[in-house]
């Protein structure tokens, strides 16, 4: 049987959310949620990121 442990640098926990930006440019919807800007921040790093959320 083959070895399937992986290793991460970091790990976030969190909610994920659909994001209303109001700007003088308009209204736009982003993925949000802490964990998911922390993610991208630390992806953006070079880390190995994993995410734990639950979908409703």
């Amino acid at each position: 049987m083959a070895n399937n442990i992986k290793f991460y640098d970091i790990a976030f926990i969190g909610h994920y959310t659909k994001d209303t930006i109001v700007s003088s440019s308009g209204i736009r919807i982003v993925d949000g949620g802490v964990f998911n800007y922390g993610a991208n921040v630390a992806a953006r790093m070079n880390l190995k990121v994993a995410t734990v959320t639950r979908l409703a």
